[in-house]
């Protein structure tokens, strides 16, 4: 197998992970944001909660219906969840302080 195929194919994987943690961190915020418990959320989307545990912490993956329905839940735009995600870094302090 060709050592190039295989390190494009180790950085996307680590793009995502970082992309799915990041996520979990703006999620998390909003939803404390709300005075809103994880299972509350996860009930209103009709998640599992453990499942919706591994969403937050970035360690499961979620499709767009279970994307669109914890927006829902949280009353808030993917749109703006979307944005939040481009432009993490530069609001990287607010999710911070959920660590």
């Amino acid at each position: 197998m060709d050592n190039t195929y295989v390190k494009n194919k180790e950085k996307k994987k680590k793009l995502e992970k970082n992309n799915a943690i990041k996520l979990g961190k703006i999620i998390r915020y909003q939803r404390t944001i709300r005075n809103m418990s994880q299972i509350r959320l996860s009930e209103i989307a009709n998640l599992n909660h453990s499942y919706y545990c591994g969403i937050e912490n970035g360690k499961a993956n979620m499709t767009m219906n279970k994307f669109l329905a914890i927006c829902e839940g949280l009353d808030i735009s993917p749109e703006k969840i979307m944005h939040d995600l481009s432009h993490f870094e530069e609001s990287n302090r607010r999710y911070r302080s959920l660590e």
